[in-house]
């Protein structure tokens, strides 16, 4: 099984912690923090491989959640639904995040969306019969 590469950008989900401290005039101190979630921009790109009915695609880095399955970065499509057109399935990074996968088998182009980011990226094939160097 050989990776194809998927360039591409997305939106992923961020948290930002914030300390905060207050004197009052009294002299009594406050201390605090204040968590904010937002949503970035990135660049990167996403691996699949595909044998038979099997799939299994590596997220950009960006896209991974402190908390998460998959190995090294690789997570197995479930439920994947291959014809001459599409390939379509869910990855699960988390319990809680599990975006949806689909490629466009003639365009190449490949989306990840839903749970907590997104991503899309363009596959391009690799002739192993011609070298790079």
């Amino acid at each position: 099984m050989r990776a194809r590469p998927c360039a591409g950008s997305g939106r992923a989900s961020e948290t930002e912690t914030s300390y905060v401290s207050t004197r009052q005039r009294h002299g009594d101190s406050n201390f605090g923090s204040v968590t904010t979630t937002g949503k970035r921009d990135f660049s990167g790109t996403a691996y699949v491989e595909i044998s038979g009915s099997f799939a299994r695609v590596k997220v950009p880095n960006a896209m991974l959640p402190t908390i998460r399955g998959g190995d090294d970065g690789w997570f197995t499509v479930k439920d994947p639904f291959m014809n001459d057109r599409e390939i379509t399935g869910k990855i699960k990074l988390n319990a809680l995040n599990k975006p949806k996968l689909r490629i466009d088998r003639v365009s190449g182009t490949l989306s990840l969306t839903g749970g907590f980011s997104e991503f899309n990226g363009q596959c391009s094939v690799q002739d192993v019969t011609k070298p790079k160097f």
